[in-house]
């Protein structure tokens, strides 16, 4: 049977191409707006209400409004302007469902916090710089900042597809790994311990890695209280949506001042970079992921 795929997603060339192949023999319609960014709402189309299948980010509100959709596929692993109650209970009570792509995106999110980790263990971007500049060779310096991720503490706030992915990658060091969860499933591969335990967990972390997705019950579980109970020293990394709740430069640079860097995928706007300088009053040594400014509000994990 053939079906109609709407898509909004922006491709290059090559990927578009083997998209159209792939799609054979169901047809495939291409929005007239099309987004190269995933994190861009959609505009309503109506080419989209004669689709059976959503391939991008689609309006979730003209979504409800297209009878014949039975199918969204999100091109992001995120899924927070489509994770509400109205939109669950209409979409899914039409016997439609959701899709993201978790499994995309878990290998090279999973790589780039491993990537900083041991980058900053070894001393690599200090390193780097010194090369860059006066190419001086600082050994005891540099030594005595370096460590091993051997046997250190990693708390994962959040444990889905790129939590598990971040544990296997970081077995072989033979860290000590503890995934906050909400709802423990029983059949993790590391320590899972409930809201009720996190700040214990905290207490003891070298690594603190957030990998929450964005939803009214994780903005603000970031905050000031946590990030104080956090192990002095401990490197704070985003891959995640962060939201961090404080209450200015002084609260915020008193909570997390003993913390020593940061890592994040990308802001989604200019406020996410100055914010986190601002309100964390810390150094951000790597800024290089998805996120937003600080927010004030109070959360739970997903």
């Amino acid at each position: 049977m053939s079906i109609t795929i709407w898509t909004n997603a922006h491709f290059a060339e090559e990927p578009r191409a083997a998209l159209i192949e792939g799609a054979k023999p169901h047809r495939l319609i291409f929005s007239t707006q099309l987004s190269a960014s995933n994190l861009a709402k959609a505009a309503p189309d109506p080419a989209m209400q004669e689709a059976d299948a959503a391939f991008g980010q689609p309006d979730p509100d003209f979504a409800l409004q297209c009878p014949r959709l039975r199918w969204i596929h999100l091109t992001t692993a995120g899924y927070t302007r489509y994770d509400g109650a109205a939109f669950r209970q209409a979409f899914g009570g039409r016997g439609a469902v959701l899709t993201n792509s978790s499994l995309v995106y878990n290998e090279p999110c999973a790589e780039h916090v491993l990537a900083f980790m041991m980058a900053n263990a070894r001393q690599l971007m200090p390193s780097l710089d010194s090369q860059r500049t006066d190419r001086a060779w600082p050994t005891l310096e540099r030594r005595a900042a370096t460590s091993l991720l051997l046997g250190q503490s990693v708390v994962l706030l959040g444990f889905g597809a790129i939590g598990h992915r971040l544990a296997e990658l970081l077995a072989p060091f033979r860290v000590k790994i503890t995934a906050v969860r909400r709802r423990p499933a029983g059949d993790e591969n590391v320590t899972v311990v409930t809201e009720d335990k996190l700040l214990e967990a905290l207490a003891t972390a070298d690594h603190v890695v957030n990998i929450l997705p964005e939803n009214p019950a994780t903005v603000g579980y970031v905050h000031a209280a946590r990030l104080a109970a956090t192990k002095p020293g401990a490197i704070f990394y985003n891959v995640g949506r962060w939201y961090y709740r404080g209450s200015g430069r002084a609260a915020g640079g008193t909570a997390i001042g003993a913390l020593r860097r940061g890592v994040s995928r990308r802001h989604r706007s200019g406020t996410a970079a100055a914010g986190a300088s601002a309100v964390v009053g810390a150094e951000l040594l790597y800024y290089a992921a998805r996120g937003r400014g600080p927010q004030n509000g109070a959360g739970a994990v997903g």
